[in-house]
């Protein structure tokens, strides 16, 4: 995916590690309310720096907002392509540990994902440029979940194209079932192991009508 603003070169990086990710943190916490409703006021208050020292890093609000934005979608993404780029050519399989890595990696980056769930269901209140990102980020990961898979593993009697659509349509699916409910992270996060259970029973099921 190609990131709209530098990461590594972001003076903000230069920041001692502990006290840059308390920054980011609080941003994060506090965009999770929506961009016209977050406060810098209260993300330096949170981060236990002045305003102007804030701005001196981020210019405006909707600089720090894009930074956090790429910032949290780089993470996500630089995580999914360590499992896409493993030996793994079951497209199904893949999924399954893509399904599993999402839920450590709420574990591992709560406030990540607390931002980009409340941020898509506000997607609307956002800068435009949060759509554009995220459609950005979901086209990559389709990109890298088809890429270099093993076909062969379909029926013989089976039109390729359209079982990919099949799987790739039954994962929409399921996503946009856990999104459209409109949850918070928390919830969705206690649920997390049900969703688990519901996308091992549907790709179990995909496997028996497609594979041999």
């Amino acid at each position: 995916m190609q990131i709209h603003s530098s990461i590594e070169n972001h003076k903000i990086m230069s920041m001692e590690k502990e006290k840059r990710n308390i920054i980011l943190n609080a941003s994060m916490s506090e965009f999770s309310k929506g961009f016209k409703m977050a406060s810098t006021d209260l993300i330096a208050q949170k981060a236990g720096i002045s305003k102007g020292l804030l701005f001196h890093y981020f210019g405006t609000k909707r600089d720090l907002y894009l930074f956090i934005l790429d910032y949290a979608l780089e993470t996500v993404m630089n995580e999914y392509k360590s499992l896409l780029y493993s030996d793994e050519k079951d497209l199904l399989e893949r999924i399954w540990q893509i399904s599993l890595l999402k839920k450590d990696l709420c574990g591992q980056y709560p406030d990540i994902f607390e931002f980009l769930t409340a941020s898509y269901y506000q997607i609307s209140e956002q800068p435009n440029d949060f759509a554009l990102r995220y459609m950005e980020l979901k086209k990559e990961l389709y990109r890298l979940l088809y890429d270099n898979i093993d076909e062969d593993l379909l029926k013989e009697n089976i039109n390729k194209v359209m079982a990919s659509n099949i799987i790739r349509w039954t994962l929409e699916g399921l996503s946009q079932k856990m999104t459209h409910e409109k949850k918070s992270f928390k919830q969705m996060s206690k649920e997390f192991d049900t969703y688990l259970e519901e996308t091992k029973s549907y790709l179990n099921l995909l496997r028996e009508l497609l594979y041999r």
